[in-house]
């Protein structure tokens, strides 16, 4: 997305975590254990969702508007939105990753989100 457009937001689908209360015990092993390192906005990563012993957390899929932010690649500037794994946001300006074992650049968790 370029600068020029004039666009200040985007609609985006993204993923989130939810906690299903009625299955969590509070047992600390999703913050204690895991590291999140987006613990007051979602990414997506699902770092959480795959460290929970008791699998009181479920991904979400959903359709948001938010705002740009500038990033830079090789000294190029991007506009992506803001919110993203780095993964999702190389993508989004067109980068491509193998699959792990593949030449290439890989993510073994296919989220980018650590």
């Amino acid at each position: 997305m370029s600068r020029e457009d004039g666009r200040s937001t985007v609609r985006i689908r993204r993923s989130r975590i939810v906690i299903d209360t009625s299955r969590c015990t509070n047992c600390g092993f999703c913050s204690q254990v895991n590291t999140c390192h987006s613990p007051n906005e979602c990414v997506g990563c699902l770092s959480c969702y795959w460290a929970c012993p008791y699998e009181a957390r479920y991904v979400v899929e959903e359709e948001v508007e938010v705002p740009l932010v500038r990033i830079k690649v090789d000294g190029i500037e991007y506009l992506v939105p803001k919110g993203l794994t780095v993964a999702e946001a190389l993508k989004y300006i067109g980068f491509r990753f193998g699959r792990p074992g593949s030449k290439g650049i890989s993510i073994a968790c296919g989220t980018g989100g650590c």
